[in-house]
């Protein structure tokens, strides 16, 4: 009976042990802990809540979903998509914050928040609607460019948001024509980066290509960058869908220098609400100067684009210009020995119904080309400007207005009267008024 006894006891005890232990709050943390084990599958993700579970779980690529907020220890490295992986990363509503984090690129210690390598695949989603990646001092994600011996690195952004970095996204451009380093952007959004929203750096072959979601609010620093919310200083810049609005900058919404190839390809979206403090507004079209042959982006347009609403000066004011003159492409020129290059707008298409674009022109004189149809000498199929494109452009300075003639978009001076008297003496001069 003794034994009995205290058989009894020991498993009341063990009972009463078990229920104080259940009711603690640490247990659900250590079951939830259990859950995040995953095996990486679209149906079983890695589900992680520290940077170093994330850092492993990128590594090893597959699907990817944080558990909760995260932030970068100070001086931890940052988390890296590697030659060969894919990975897949949910947001789920979730806050990344990468300020802590650091990676040696061209022996630079840069604050990178999410590094792809060259031959890295990473996608970011949010099903939670609410996810974001923030606090980089330098790029929130960095893409960098291929090499002889590695793929290019890929990005593509479906949903979530990259906020409050120095630069939200960072294309590094490869030197290999076959290797293009590419950022696809689906959806989501890009908004409030001090400097820019999409910046690819100096060199010949990079793609960004936009088919939805936002880039608007960034550029509250701008010396870093031309334009706010995307500078292409080298590639291509496809944009079929979408809206760029809000940014600031010294070229405002979009820069196309003249340093590497860099083109602009637009067949939709909008443009619209941006503002320039130094050149442009809208869109910034730049030639260079050379004492060789002088060099001049490209900006191809088709479909519904639409460019309008962009000014120059002035200040943006809950995403809205506030002040300052309308100016929406701006095109320019350069000067080398094949004498002086007009950046001037080239239709791959015919515009469509919808499409609105505002120019204005360094060169603005009478008979001056604003827009023809692209020549298809870069490997676009060659188009004849209509009557019908030329009146979808519009000229954003008053003197002029937008003339078809011989298969091209020119200006014609215009002269405005706002009184009896001057009406007489521009009707006794002759031209347009």
């Amino acid at each position: 009976m003794k034994v009995a006894g205290k058989t009894k006891g020991k498993l009341t005890a063990y009972l009463l042990m078990l229920a104080i232990l259940l009711s603690l709050p640490i247990t659900a943390h250590l079951f939830a802990r259990a859950e995040s084990s995953g095996t990486g599958a679209e149906s079983d993700p890695f589900i992680v809540d520290t940077w170093a579970d994330l850092q492993t779980a990128l590594a090893a690529g597959g699907y990817v979903r944080l558990g909760g907020n995260v932030t970068a220890p100070q001086g931890a490295e940052s988390l890296t998509v590697s030659d060969g992986v894919t990975a897949v990363l949910d947001l789920k509503g979730f806050t990344l914050n990468v300020q802590g984090a650091k990676k040696t690129v061209d022996s630079n210690d840069q604050n990178i928040g999410i590094y792809v390598a060259p031959g890295g695949d990473l996608t970011v989603r949010d099903t939670g609607g609410t996810g974001i990646i923030t606090g980089s001092y330098d790029y929130g994600v960095f893409l960098d460019n291929a090499t002889d011996d590695s793929a290019a690195a890929h990005f593509t952004l479906e949903s979530g948001t990259i906020s409050g970095n120095e630069t939200g996204v960072l294309v590094d451009p490869s030197t290999i024509m076959a290797k293009p380093t590419v950022f696809d952007m689906t959806g989501g959004a890009v908004k409030d980066n001090k400097s820019c929203g999409v910046f690819t750096k100096p060199a010949s072959y990079a793609q960004f290509n936009m088919s939805g979601g936002s880039i608007t609010g960034n550029g509250s620093n701008p010396g870093f960058s031309y334009s706010g919310g995307v500078c292409i200083e080298g590639g291509t810049f496809n944009m079929t869908d979408g809206t760029i609005s809000g940014n600031s900058g010294l070229y405002g919404g979009v820069g196309l220098t003249a340093d590497i190839n860099s083109s602009m390809n637009m067949s939709g979206g909008i443009i619209t609400g941006n503002s320039a403090s130094e050149k442009g507004g809208g869109v910034y079209v730049g030639a260079q100067d050379s004492q060789y042959n002088a060099r001049v982006a490209k900006l191809r347009l088709s479909g519904t684009a639409k460019i309008t609403g962009n000014v120059f000066g002035g200040t943006i004011t809950d995403g809205v210009p506030v002040g300052g003159t309308s100016c929406n492409v701006y095109l320019t020129t350069g000067t080398g020995q094949q004498g002086t290059v007009y950046s001037v707008v080239s239709l791959l298409g015919a515009l469509e119904d919808g499409a609105n674009i505002g120019v204005t022109a360094t060169y603005a004189a009478t008979d001056a080309v604003i827009a023809q149809g692209d020549d298809g000498m870069d490997g676009y199929t060659a188009y004849t400007l209509t009557g019908s494109d030329a009146a979808k452009l519009h000229y954003d300075v008053e003197g002029y207005d937008v003339l078809f003639s011989d298969g091209k978009a020119k200006l014609r001076s215009v002269t405005s009267v706002g009184s009896w008297a001057d009406l007489q003496t521009a009707l006794n001069a002759g031209g347009y008024v």
